[in-house]
């Protein structure tokens, strides 16, 4: 409004220079307020404005800074939500590895079971003549390559089968388990091992013991069954059960055969039992048997 009239009052002005060229009547101190009002109505725009100005970037900031916390409370919420999936997922992770590695373990103890199971005879626990065919080839390999003693003996019970028609089967069963039980309480060192070959004979693979100590460990046996005391009525060499042992001895070379060792033993064996039982019998590839 002030403005309107401002520019009416300056129009007239104008009109009366350009018919007159005379300002004497011209009103100065009107002339001084018409400005004065137009300044203070340009300033009052000019505050309008800035206020309206200031409003509406303070409403932008607030909208702005509302739009970025619900995102950032979304995407942190977000974030949240997938740490704990992540947890659970690497718990359960973690918790099927560790499963699995049980798992691992346990079948490995089934395995070991079964193959220990699958090498050792189950009335003596001692190893079967499976598990000899598979260790005696490596154990004469492995002396050939050290140049070392090697000894095999072939155990027999004697008079077992009229043993077994005096007592019974169950009574043989005991005296073999006895019997197995002195050999592994006699075999104690990692290189001996002590088999089952099949029924009453039993078996025995050294390495590293001399002729002499084989003769030694072949009379302890001996002694150590018949110290049992188990009775055997039926035995025609002596009043409780005995042993016949073949013993061969000798240093495995690159010209040692590996079937006689085991041909050997059971000469060796015969020899014993035709001398009359409950001994052993000791020989080498390169000397004659030995009676004991």
């Amino acid at each position: 409004m002030e403005i309107n009239r401002a520019n009416n009052y300056f129009s007239k002005v104008l009109k009366a220079v350009k018919v007159s060229k005379n300002l004497a009547h011209i009103s100065i101190t009107t002339l001084e307020k018409k400005v004065e009002t137009i300044h203070n109505v340009l300033e009052k725009l000019i505050n309008y404005e800035v206020n309206m100005a200031n409003y509406e970037r303070k409403k932008f900031l607030y909208t702005y800074d509302s739009i970025l916390l619900k995102i950032g409370t979304s995407l942190g919420l977000i974030i949240v939500g997938l740490l704990i999936i992540l947890f659970y997922v690497f718990e359960s992770i973690q918790k099927d590895q560790t499963r699995l590695e049980i798992a691992a373990k346990k079948l490995k103890l089934v395995n070991k079971k079964l193959e220990n199971a699958s090498y050792t005879d189950s009335l003596t626990n001692l190893h079967n003549r499976r598990y000899f065919n598979f260790i005696y080839e490596r154990e004469v390999k492995r002396a050939k390559r050290n140049k070392a003693y090697i000894t095999f003996m072939m155990l027999d019970i004697d008079y077992f089968k009229q043993y077994n028609d005096t007592y019974g089967h169950l009574a043989g069963d005991e005296a073999l388990k006895s019997v197995a039980k002195v050999l592994k309480e006699t075999l104690k060192r990692p290189g001996d091992y002590v088999f089952r070959l099949g029924g009453e004979e039993f078996g025995v693979l050294m390495s590293d013991t001399s002729e002499t100590n084989s003769a030694n460990i072949a009379r302890e046996i001996c002694n150590a069954v018949r110290g049992l005391e188990i009775k055997h009525e039926a035995s025609k060499v002596h009043e409780y059960l005995t042993l016949s042992i073949g013993v061969v001895c000798c240093v495995a070379d690159e010209a040692l055969d590996e079937d006689v060792l085991i041909s050997r033993s059971d000469e060796m064996l015969y020899e014993a039992k035709e001398a009359g039982r409950d001994r052993y019998i000791i020989t080498s590839n390169a000397s004659k048997a030995k009676i004991a």
